[in-house]
């Protein structure tokens, strides 16, 4: 087995390097369930509402950036 690893001329790091390029460029982040996303557009809401933020307020901001 050792012996087999060593032929290949790839060390641990090169390995671990090219597994970690793989895992980047094939990973698909699965979408959340819809109770969760609203769950979570409930929390920013509540947050914009409690800090005087509004959708036209951001979209106002957006525009003159």
């Amino acid at each position: 087995m050792r012996p087999d690893w060593e032929a290949s001329g790839t060390d641990i790091y090169q390995k671990a390097l090219e597994h970690a390029r793989h895992v980047l460029e094939t990973h698909k982040v699965p979408e959340l369930p819809e109770d969760v996303r609203s769950t979570i557009r409930s929390i920013i809401e509540e947050a914009e509402e409690e800090r005087g933020v509004s959708e036209k307020k951001r979209q106002k901001a957006a525009a003159g950036a």
